[in-house]
């Protein structure tokens, strides 16, 4: 069912998550028109508004809790990125393999912010370690896992 479809039936203009709820429940449902199903949600037959309005919050719920999780390994990534700032600013410029440790990082930090394979990577390593490894190790892995891309990238596998 369309979403011009729901309002027109039923006079409601949902937001695109309790819409999202809304089409789920009736993709999955046993509902013989769609007028039947409008007519039960807009006067909550069964309790349906209130069981799709409850998924729909469920849904907010986890998607901001995702987003406060994710909030959270990037300030763990800031917090490492100015320790290992740190460390480069006492080595002085020589120290080559620092400053690719903090190119990596930094790269990470930004693929966290879009999403993207390292970010899933990075949060299978800490589900992985239960919060175990250092963030120093996690760099390291992640490092690995870049070369590796760069390496399949190279001879064409990607």
């Amino acid at each position: 069912m369309l979403l011009s479809e729901f309002e027109n039936l039923t006079d409601i203009h949902p937001d695109c998550e309790l819409y999202r709820a809304i089409e789920h429940e009736y993709n999955t449902g046993e509902w013989t028109s769609k007028a039947q199903f409008c007519n039960a949600y807009k006067f909550n037959e069964g309790g349906l508004a209130v069981k799709i309005q409850s998924a729909a919050n469920a849904r907010l719920i986890a998607a901001e809790e995702q987003r406060s999780a994710d909030r959270v390994k990037l300030q763990k990534l800031e917090d490492a990125n100015r320790v290992l700032e740190s460390r480069l600013a006492e080595a002085g410029d020589t120290d080559a393999e620092l400053e690719k440790e903090i190119a990596v990082m930094r790269k990470v930090m930004q693929e966290l912010r879009e999403g993207g394979l390292k970010a899933q990577m990075f949060e299978a390593l800490l589900k992985a370690s239960g919060d175990e490894l250092s963030a120093d190790a996690i760099l390291h892995i992640l490092f690995g896992f870049d070369y590796l891309l760069e390496e399949m990238e190279k001879e064409g596998k990607s």
